[in-house]
């Protein structure tokens, strides 16, 4: 019961953590003011810092590049809310990885030169789009939210990318390690 009770406190620890720098970087330094948009990459970082986010979906361990090309055959195949959801699911792993870690795109030994990064941005851009058009059973500010994560990609990206430097420059001032 204590391991469950700590284990509570530190998952809290960090959605408290990553929140407020998402939101600082997002609302404060680019003046971002889409509640909607910022609340969804709140989410977005909570989920993917868990270890096992693409293995809910089926997709195997491997490099970042290989798993989002899993992804997309997977999502070619299915139809209606799945479809959507394996788009949404593809966009989100794109923003992640180029904005959190962008490094590790360019090591991929699916590289294939210097538009690498810039081809799988373009590739998440597209699957927001088409996750927007998809709406059996979605709500038009669904819709809405997938198009602006769509036209505001690379923005996404850059304010992402300025939570992870900001969270290493913390963690650099700091003893203790909130992310590893």
């Amino acid at each position: 019961m204590m391991e469950n009770s700590e284990s509570n406190r530190n998952e809290s620890t960090l959605v408290r953590f990553l929140s407020g720098m998402n939101e600082s970087v997002f609302q404060t330094v680019l003046g971002i003011a889409n509640i909607e948009l910022v609340d969804y990459l709140n989410h977005l970082l909570i989920r993917f810092v868990r270890t096992d986010a693409m293995k809910n979906i089926g997709i195997s361990e491997g490099p970042p590049t290989r798993q989002f090309y899993d992804l997309l055959e997977i999502a070619g195949k299915s139809r209606g809310a799945k479809q959507r959801d394996l788009y949404q699911a593809a966009g989100d792993y794109t923003l992640f990885w180029s904005g959190i870690y962008p490094e590790s795109l360019k090591r991929s030994p699916l590289d294939c030169g210097a538009n690498r990064l810039a081809d799988y941005s373009e590739q998440g851009k597209r699957c927001y789009a088409l996750a927007s058009r998809i709406n059996p059973s979605g709500t038009q500010a669904t819709q809405q939210l997938l198009q602006c994560l769509s036209d505001h990609f690379e923005l996404c990206v850059f304010g992402l990318n300025e939570v992870r430097q900001q969270w290493e420059s913390d963690r650099a001032s700091s003893s203790e390690n909130i992310i590893a």
